[in-house]
């Protein structure tokens, strides 16, 4: 398997974490990449599918959906309805 140098070199982002050779990893945003060591990245990974339900979950009201900014209602239909 051929790993991009770039990748090798990238420091985990959790705080006081020194180790290299981190995995990217969007937000469930999708605004951002982070990234992370193994360790953390299972950790992340798992917070990140927490938060995403939980929004999910909020938002499964029709009602509740229309307090929504335009940017999180195309997050909404992103996560439910073109992955249905």
């Amino acid at each position: 398997m051929n790993i991009d140098k770039h990748f090798l070199n990238k420091k985990c982002e959790v705080n006081h974490c020194q180790l290299r050779g981190s995995r990217p990893l969007k937000n469930w945003k999708r605004t951002e990449m982070n990234w992370y060591c193994e360790e953390h990245f299972l950790e992340y990974a798992a917070s990140r599918n927490q938060k995403l339900s939980a929004f999910i979950e909020k938002n499964r009201d029709p009602e509740q959906r229309k307090s929504l900014s335009e940017e999180q209602l195309k997050l909404y239909k992103h996560y439910t309805e073109e992955n249905s």
